[in-house]
């Protein structure tokens, strides 16, 4: 009977674990409670707010410095051109050589027109020796003339005294009525003839004192020394002279003995001081060199930058290139510079290319539009900006934001415009 008894009070082992199981359910339940509110626990995270990460808006190197090729050209270039058929007698500079304003390149000979000049020479000549014997003869005849003029002159003064005392007479004799007045009438009118006729004569005489001309013979001469005059100045194209000061091109191709005729090319001159840059610009590059006043340029190779300023950047697009012609006017007292030579030219430069920029990842794209999130103490505030240009982890804001303001770049795509954040 005991041990029935005792039989029927021993708990069995696996009750044993069953309840301790259900205990410790009990008291996880006690000790942690039922399950919070889910709405109670996002407020709660809102107040406490959304983790961020944030970089200060600054400057960034954007890019490297665009550049253009550019081709370096004369200023001013001229063509020698023959003015007159003649054949090359004489070369006096060659290709490449710097000549000066006035100096003879070339000369060219011509028989036809050395025997033309020659001839209308000899005319001038016989024109002015026909002249002169006109005037010789002339001089002779008048200087007959002249005496006899003279020895009319002398003998009718004579006359004229002894017409004139006759006269003063008979008037003296009529006073005291001596004479008549028929007589004195007759006497009158023979004094006053004396007297224009003696007048006369002294007018001749001052017509012979002037300058004997012969307008014929003088218009013959004026018209051969003309025509003298412009043979010579043909005469004178035979000698080429550079035009203007410059390096000299082309020439190699004329020979001693080469026959040319008017306006064959005989050579080039081109202007290197100053030179001229020339670009053709697309329409972007231009629109970053329109309203500069200056670029610099440099030569491959070589680290100097020389800065000039632009001549010319055309408003007009060219329809067959689609570019813009730039052209900027160097000086180029040294002639390092020639024509033919490359050169870039920079479109932009290092303080263009430092720009306020954010991270590309920061920017929130919704649809056209982009957004950055910007820090202000504890709260975001959603900003429109502008985008300009890229780089591979930067994007250049041309508004929107300042330098030294935060964006956010971590967690912006969980953002809402003042959303409180919490910054690591």
């Amino acid at each position: 009977m005991d041990q029935a008894k005792g039989k029927r009070y021993l708990i069995p082992r696996w009750l044993k674990i069953v309840v301790v199981m259900a205990l410790t359910l009990f008291i996880l339940s006690g000790c942690f409670g039922s399950n919070p509110n889910p709405e109670s626990y996002a407020a709660n995270s809102q107040l406490q707010g959304k983790k961020v990460k944030v970089e200060k808006v600054s400057k960034q190197k954007i890019a490297e410095p665009l550049e253009r090729v550019a081709e370096v050209q004369a200023s001013v270039q001229f063509s020698l051109l023959a003015k007159s058929e003649g054949v090359v007698q004489e070369v006096l500079k060659n290709r490449g050589e710097f000549v000066q304003e006035g100096d003879l390149i070339l000369r060219l000979q011509s028989q036809d027109l050395q025997a033309q000049n020659q001839k209308m020479l000899i005319a001038v000549q016989d024109a002015r020796d026909a002249l002169n014997r006109a005037k010789e003869k002339a001089g002779k005849e008048l200087s007959n003339n002249k005496v006899e003029m003279e020895y009319s002159i002398q003998k009718m003064t004579e006359k004229l005294d002894s017409i004139t005392k006759k006269y003063n007479k008979i008037r003296n004799d009529f006073d005291v009525r001596l004479a008549t007045r028929a007589q004195l009438e007759q006497a009158e009118s023979e004094w006053k003839g004396a007297s224009d006729d003696l007048a006369q004569l002294k007018r001749k005489s001052t017509l012979l004192n002037g300058t004997v001309s012969f307008p014929e013979l003088e218009k013959v001469l004026r018209e051969a020394q003309n025509a003298h005059d412009q043979s010579t100045q043909v005469l004178a194209t035979l000698n080429i002279t550079a035009p203007i000061s410059g390096i000299l091109t082309g020439v190699q191709m004329i020979q001693t003995g080469a026959a040319v005729k008017p306006n064959d090319v005989l050579g080039l001159i081109q202007k290197l001081d100053p030179i001229i840059i020339k670009a053709n610009l697309p329409d972007e590059e231009a629109k970053l060199v329109r309203g500069k006043t200056e670029l610099s340029y440099y030569l491959p190779g070589t680290k100097e930058r020389n800065k000039v300023k632009i001549n010319y950047l055309s408003d007009i697009m060219d329809p067959q290139t689609k570019t813009y012609e730039l052209i900027i006017q160097v000086p180029n007292p040294d002639k390092g510079l020639k024509p033919g030579m490359k050169v870039l030219i920079q479109l932009t430069n290092s303080e263009e290319l430092d720009v306020v920029a954010v991270p590309s990842y920061s920017i929130v794209k919704e649809g056209e539009d982009s957004f950055v999130y910007v820090l202000v103490n504890d709260t975001v505030e959603k900003r429109k900006v502008n985008m300009g240009r890229a780089s591979d982890s930067y994007q250049e804001l041309l508004s929107g934001v300042k330098e030294g303001e935060l964006v956010v770049t971590s967690g912006q795509q969980q953002l809402v415009d003042k959303d409180k954040v919490q910054r690591p």
